[in-house]
């Protein structure tokens, strides 16, 4: 669940990415010949957007959007209040455990232990 923010980051870089490839204009040549007798060779130079790898760097995002989503699914269907505020404001808001605490109106030890405790819940559930 703390991978939520790197998949944020995630998400911008590739956002960069496909910009950048959209931009980019790639350039190729190719032999071909005429449809009739003498059938002379001519070589045409063929150019575009790189269309494969603007589809994997698409494919990934939409990837990490998912990820993103099951995280926030994962959340919501947290039944503890306390315990879903805690998660929250620690993998969504990225918060230390001292602004959790202060936040919560409890110790910061005792917030990151619950969370702790919460994460290996959900480890034995898988």
């Amino acid at each position: 669940m703390e991978e939520y923010r790197d998949l944020g980051k995630e998400i911008k870089a590739l956002d960069r990415e496909i910009e950048k490839c959209k931009r980019e204009i790639t350039k190729d040549s190719v032999k071909g010949s005429d449809r009739h007798f003498p059938y002379t060779q001519h070589r045409h130079v063929i150019e575009g957007i790189n269309a494969t790898r603007l589809k994997k760097l698409e494919m990934q995002k939409r990837i990490a959007e998912l990820k993103r989503l099951e995280i926030e699914d994962i959340i919501i269907r947290i039944k503890d209040s306390k315990m879903r505020q805690i998660v929250r404001m620690r993998c969504i808001d990225g918060l230390s455990w001292q602004s959790i605490g202060y936040r919560t109106g409890y110790d910061p030890s005792w917030v990151r232990k619950k969370f702790v405790e919460f994460e290996k819940s959900q480890k034995s559930q898988k």
